[in-house]
């Protein structure tokens, strides 16, 4: 719907998708290895905690493949919404580039202004966000010290409580603190705990097989 009121009210722009790629590739590679790839292709570490609770392991390849496929193909359309509306300039600039790109929405004297719809949709998308590493972290705490995850629930509240108003007092700070942890903090869950996590497992799993064999050779 957001779509077609666009294009119905001439809000878009293909010329300002022009130059493609003036800087060359090495600009576009490098925003994609430090800040793209980690948010949002990053957070699926946080999807892997639920994985001993699904109920049809079989699928779970394939449904997170369509998810992540599918959400790459929403983050290109809504980028190039922005550019083609707004332009780079602004769009570089714009806390929100996605609200004031649907702001410039007008037909007439009755559909106006219809950013109110893509404010809920971020408010709501937040919120189940928030939700899943919320349970995560609290799957991960109980894992850790042996705990029933129920418990962990008030303490992991405080904490998030008490260091979202300590750590980002302020929305510039909150943005600030996001891209050095995208720097610094997330490539830690990004590559180096999943390629370790998978080394450790090729040792497992070769040891494990060593052993097979070992029993199953004849004396």
């Amino acid at each position: 719907m957001g779509n077609t009121l666009l294009i119905l009210s001439g809000s878009i722009r293909l010329k300002e998708l022009k130059p493609v790629m003036s800087q060359g590739f090495k600009p576009v590679l490098r925003s994609a290895i430090r800040e793209r790839l980690a948010n949002p292709y990053g957070e699926m570490i946080c999807f892997m905690m639920f994985i001993p609770c699904v109920h049809k392991p079989s699928q779970m390849t394939r449904a997170g493949y369509g998810g992540i496929l599918a959400g790459g193909i929403v983050l290109i359309e809504v980028a190039i919404l922005n550019v083609t509306v707004l332009g780079t300039a602004i769009t570089e600039r714009s806390i929100f580039p996605l609200l004031s790109t649907f702001a410039n929405v007008q037909l007439s004297e009755y559909v106006q202004r219809p950013d109110v719809i893509v404010l809920m949709s971020v408010i709501i998308g937040d919120f189940f966000k928030v939700a899943l590493f919320f349970y995560a972290a609290a799957i991960a705490i109980s894992d850790i010290f042996g705990l029933p995850y129920r418990k962990t629930l008030l303490s992991c509240g405080v904490i998030v409580l008490l260091w979202s108003q300590i750590e980002t007092p302020s929305l510039s700070e909150h943005f600030e603190f996001g891209r050095q942890s995208l720097i610094y903090i997330h490539p830690l869950f990004v590559y180096i705990f999943p390629v370790l996590f998978f080394l450790l497992a090729l040792v497992r799993r070769s040891r494990v097989r060593r052993g097979n064999s070992q029993k199953t050779r004849p004396s």
